[in-house]
């Protein structure tokens, strides 16, 4: 389900992302990362609450993704 209100942000259900992992410039090994309509997102941080979720999310100025998982939620940022 994509948040509609905001093309920079949103939350999807897990049968459209793809896990993998990438190479940035500043890391020494793959980072994870997912991978959601031909855009690529490394992993930011885990919450396990919706309004702490919300609240990390609002403050970031690019694009992420937010997924759910069985204890909480993962909020990813736009890599390329």
């Amino acid at each position: 389900m994509a948040d509609e209100s905001s093309p920079q942000s949103f939350v999807v259900k897990l049968e459209p992302i793809r896990r993998c992992h990438i190479r940035l410039p500043d890391h020494d090994r793959p980072v994870p990362a997912v991978e959601y309509r031909g855009e690529y997102y490394s992993f930011f941080r885990f919450e396990i609450d919706w309004v702490t979720t919300e609240k990390i999310a609002r403050r970031l100025r690019d694009r992420y993704v937010i997924t759910p998982s069985a204890k909480g939620w993962a909020i990813w940022t736009y890599e390329y």
